[in-house]
């Protein structure tokens, strides 16, 4: 009985699990769950009819070489089914999630993160496991009609149902909630330099400077600040017009100064305007300035 059984429970769940897993899809924040359905049979077709059969389900990585969840669906009833029965992942019991050491089914077990796993917390895969991108789950499973449990082969692969391809929203979110890679001509937004914004050591620095903790010299390799505004406090960067045309914080009038002209003239104070001017001061002895 066992060849027949393992058989049609194979064809059964390919089919099933590619046509239920679009379900999750609309759900703006989708159960941790999966519907595997399939029907026992006896080898010479009747359908198996025992009112109490027990079920394991285990869900592997796409070598099946590790145990990443598995939880038990016991005293299935398939007396009035003909043989039929429906599990819902993640409602059974005993559930055991090896892959985080806890007992809930969780969405990480199936999460491609292309890192070593390291050893599973349950000691399912002592040497861990790598999930690259595209890697499939494997489910098995197993029944008990009264003798054990009983492993069915092949193992089925979970696969992404056609519109599980094109999700439209992540969590209920959109692709407008969330920041796009943009790599063209314009626009240099893609993830190498993002890390490179962000890595620690010039992250550090951006924080700095956008709350003003920065401290120590910073070169501008021979560059010019320009467009720098009028100073206003003793602090503030001057820029050269505002300096060209001050001596002390005081206006300077230059008039009659400039290359080759206001020869022999020189800066006086000038209280009236309250500000340095050019000029001869008067002569008492041409050949010094006087007191």
């Amino acid at each position: 009985m066992k060849s027949r059984v393992r058989l049609n429970i194979a064809i059964a769940l390919f089919a099933i699990i590619a046509i239920v897993s679009p379900i999750s899809i609309y759900a703006q924040y989708a159960p941790q769950k999966l519907n595997i359905s399939g029907a026992l049979f006896q080898p010479g077709g009747l359908p198996v009819v025992q009112a109490s059969v027990d079920f394991r389900i285990e869900v592997l990585d796409k070598n099946a070489t590790c145990v990443l969840y598995t939880e038990e669906h016991l005293a299935q009833n398939l007396a009035t089914s003909k043989g039929g029965f429906a599990l819902e992942v993640g409602s059974g019991t005993s559930p055991q999630n090896l892959l985080q050491g806890t007992a809930v089914l969780s969405w990480r077990v199936f999460e491609n993160t292309g890192l070593n796993t390291g050893a599973f917390p349950g000691g399912s895969c002592p040497a861990g496991v790598t999930m690259a991108a595209g890697d499939s789950r494997m489910i098995r499973v197993s029944y008990n009609l009264g003798g054990g449990m009983t492993a069915m082969t092949p193992d089925v692969p979970i696969t992404a149902a056609a519109y599980a391809l094109v999700a439209d929203t992540l969590q209920g979110k959109g692709a407008a909630d969330f920041v796009q890679i943009k790599d063209d001509v314009g626009t240099d937004l893609n993830q190498s330099n993002v890390e490179t914004v962000f890595s620690a050591t010039n992250y550090a620095k951006l924080l700095q400077l956008l709350n003003n903790t920065f401290t120590g010299s910073y070169s501008f390799n021979g560059q010019r600040i320009t467009s720098v505004g009028t100073p206003t406090a003793g602090t503030d960067a001057a820029n050269r017009a505002w300096v060209d045309a001050h001596v002390g914080d005081k206006d300077a009038d230059l008039t009659g100064v400039a290359s080759g002209v206001g020869n022999g003239r020189t800066l006086i104070w000038d209280a009236g305007t309250n500000k340095w001017i050019t000029g001869t001061p008067a002569a008492i002895d041409s050949s010094k300035l006087p007191l």
